[in-house]
């Protein structure tokens, strides 16, 4: 119960009406706000900033040449990532904002799903649907969870 900031607290408070938005999120804070989501067929985004590869493409063949500029290692682990976790979208912010702009979302379908099961609910209300939680994470979020 209560309003802290332990992990139980958040991880109950998740369900297929959240949106779990992972912003910059370094190395597995990705991941695990994405897995998250997924366990609980929630809608997700990710703009992730470190992509490492040992996380994302572990025990694979492919080696990623030391020459490659930043900026191209980091779309195409964002590739990986988007190919890895099923995301739906793909897509990018403006450079003046971030320069990790890549943003991937995934985990839509559940929700186009169950709008589209009432044929004519086109009206205010929904069949006992809540509004969307928005939950975000960030590093910090997982450092005190165990």
């Amino acid at each position: 119960g209560g309003g802290g900031g332990g992990g139980g607290g958040l991880r109950s408070s998740l369900d297929c009406g959240s949106m779990i938005l992972a912003v910059h999120g370094c190395n597995e804070v990705n991941r695990i706000a994405i897995e998250k989501a997924r366990e609980v067929d929630a809608v997700w985004a990710a703009l992730p900033c470190c992509v490492p590869q040992p996380l994302y493409l572990p025990g694979t063949s492919i080696k990623l040449s030391d020459d490659l500029n930043d900026n191209v290692r980091h779309i195409f682990m964002c590739g990986v990532m988007a190919e890895r976790y099923g995301a739906q979208l793909v897509t990018q912010m403006d450079k003046c904002i971030t320069n990790r702009a890549i943003m991937i979302a995934g985990g839509v379908t559940q929700l186009s799903a169950s709008s589209s099961s009432s044929p004519s609910s086109s009206s205010t209300s929904t069949s006992g649907t809540s509004p969307a939680k928005l939950v975000g994470f960030s590093r910090r979020s997982f450092t005190s969870h165990s």
